[in-house]
């Protein structure tokens, strides 16, 4: 019986599997002996490359997979609004991504262990998310339409500030993986509000929803795909 998230030794990341290595000191996690870094995203032997001892936090630890996951996530899919930056910048915006994902998926003990078999998994779906410092009411509606609260426009999912609402399209023969994807969709459209992330912030509207969406997709194939329950206490065991 499973009773603890563990520390993984691979993940799929799309169609591809990774293979994921940890080391005691921060200087070998460079596969060149360069510099120390916290984790490496190697896409030629699909390897991810994690800093780990034992005085490292399980939520650090956690931190540095999934900032290395968006790293890939942003690679295969090509999303060259994130990846094009300069290295500086791109880890800035990786980052701030990072933290506010981590956090939303350990806080909200969200689960993605359940089959995609067209079953509905009510129970599964989250009537509240805390976000970063903010609550959120999530709220299902069965008309697109309804998703926009001026009853102006048709959308999957949208979210509100001022209201501490976000509000989800799910009808009853909707695939249940989109409802999911326009959960993970919201969560990080409102983290890029949150912290300001301009780099994404700015770009036109139909480029900025894009690059959400592929983000989105990307982490939410490898939230199934890997079966992570977030709902468990934390592990450092592999």
């Amino acid at each position: 019986m499973v009773d603890e998230l563990k520390i993984p030794e691979k993940i799929k990341i799309l169609d591809r599997l990774f293979k994921i290595i940890y080391f005691d000191k921060s200087s070998e996690v460079d596969d060149r002996g360069v510099q120390s870094l916290w984790g490496l995203y190697c896409r030629y032997n699909h390897t991810i490359r994690v800093f780990k001892n034992a005085k490292s936090p399980d939520c650090e630890i956690w931190h540095t997979i999934i900032h290395e996951t968006i790293h890939a996530i942003t690679d295969i899919l090509k999303i060259s609004q994130i990846d094009g930056l300069e290295d500086k910048e791109k880890e800035s915006v990786v980052n701030l991504l990072t933290i506010g994902i981590n956090a939303s998926l350990h806080d909200n003990k969200l689960r993605f262990d359940f089959p995609m078999d067209g079953e509905s998994h009510e129970e599964n779906l989250p009537k509240t998310l805390k976000i970063l410092d903010r609550q959120f009411d999530v709220v299902y509606v069965d008309k697109p339409s309804e998703v926009d609260i001026n009853g102006q426009v048709s959308l999957w999912g949208s979210y509100y500030l001022w209201r501490h609402e976000i509000r989800i399209y799910r009808k009853g023969d909707f695939a249940y993986f989109e409802v999911w994807n326009t959960i993970i969709q919201q969560v990080i459209e409102v983290i890029i509000d949150l912290l300001e992330i301009s780099s994404i912030e700015d770009l036109g509207y139909e480029e900025r929803l894009r690059v959400i969406n592929q983000l989105a997709t990307g982490l939410n194939s490898v939230m199934f795909d890997n079966h992570f329950r977030f709902d468990l206490p934390l592990s450092k065991e592999v």
